[in-house]
């Protein structure tokens, strides 16, 4: 059943000792124009279009089947997150200001937590551009971090900083707010964070508010991967792979994050560790992307179906998830093909497995 979004009404309060306060007499013949001039003046940039309604299936079935298609090897952290945002995307909020959901993710190192949160503002917005990200290791200055999230105070003589986090939030109502690596952050930011899960507001220095109703809120975090990473032993186990114990990473995280910090989340969400045939999934995801793309440039790369898992398997490391595997395609296939003399070129694996053969095409 399709489930409706609506763009939200947010209006701004004129300020009547704002010094950059509309005229309320001012003609809004030209409105769209004066923003736009503005915003170029001042230094904004241009000013990003409020996303339209958006219109599709939202139910919880839906999010997992959409989510799948882009994260590999994570079937129950996108079960969890697709049934914690199933209830508020239809409407039905207990605290209707409030985000949708607050997600903490954690897990080792390149195993889809970034990737889960870009591909729900796609599902769910409808575009990549409903991602807002913050780099938490940014933010490890407390008093530099609060000026950045939200701005100096008007009271302080020729302040004009606005808050990077109130200004976008404001800005782009529709979102999915990425807090990457929230555990190197200064906690002494931590209650501004509180604020939003609480009461779905925060204003900035200015007396601005911005609203996070429509918000779907990810903290990312390797807090408590490396106690919960063991490798595998005894009868069974692979050269190489590694177990992964969830409750003792669940149980550094209770004792690195304050209970009512814990309490405000939707759901923490464990990723797991990536096992080989994840990883050659999403090396092979990642080839048939990169031939799409060069094709439309008019390179035509031919690869034989087992240039996938090769790439897939010759750095593998299961200490480092599918990080690895951008840098292995640019060596062992970007590099050759700008070697050759032609647009046409087939990729196979060498004979000994060794490396790829990169060969013009006839």
């Amino acid at each position: 059943m399709a489930q409706l979004i609506d763009t939200p009404k947010n209006p701004e309060v004129v300020d009547d000792q704002d010094p950059f306060a509309c005229d309320p007499n001012a003609t809004t013949d030209n409105s769209d124009e004066a923003i736009e001039e503005f915003s170029f003046n001042f230094g904004f940039g241009e000013l990003e279009p409020e996303f339209p309604e958006i219109q599709r299936d939202l139910s919880s079935e839906a999010i997992v089947s959409a989510l799948a298609q882009d994260v590999r090897g994570q079937e129950k952290a996108i079960a969890t997150v697709a049934e914690s945002l199933a209830a508020p995307l239809a409407g039905l909020k207990i605290r209707p200001e409030r985000p949708h959901a607050v997600f903490f993710f954690a897990g080792p190192t390149g195993v889809g937590k970034t990737q889960l949160a870009k591909s729900l503002a796609r599902v769910v917005y409808g575009t990549d551009r409903a991602l807002i990200r913050l780099d938490m290791s940014e933010y490890a200055d407390g008093q530099d971090a609060r000026m950045k999230l939200i701005g100096g105070s008007r009271i302080w003589k020729n302040s004009s900083t606005e808050g990077l986090l109130t200004t976008r939030v404001r800005r782009k109502p529709l979102n999915v707010l990425l807090l990457d690596e929230f555990e190197k952050s200064d906690p002494s930011i931590w209650p501004l964070f509180l604020q939003i899960f609480d009461e779905g507001i925060l204003t900035d220095g200015w007396g601005k508010t911005a609203h996070f109703d429509e918000s779907i809120i990810v903290m990312t975090s390797n807090l408590g991967a490396e106690e919960a990473t063991a490798p595998q032993v005894g009868f069974g186990a692979t050269d190489g792979e590694v177990s992964f114990d969830a409750e003792r990473q669940l149980g550094v995280i209770a004792k690195a994050l304050p209970p009512e910090f814990i309490g405000r989340m939707s759901a923490t969400v464990v990723f797991d560790p990536l096992d080989r045939y994840a990883i050659r999934e999403i090396a092979r995801k990642e080839v048939s992307g990169l031939t799409e793309r060069l094709d439309e440039r008019g390179w035509h790369i031919l690869c034989d179906e087992n240039v996938p898992a090769w790439i897939a398997d010759v750095d593998y490391d299961p200490a480092h998830g599918a990080r690895y595997l951008q840098r292995t395609i640019e060596r062992h296939l970007l590099r050759p093909l700008a070697k050759i003399h032609s647009r046409n070129a087939r990729v196979s694996v060498a004979d000994d497995g060794r490396w790829l053969e990169v060969s013009e095409a006839a």
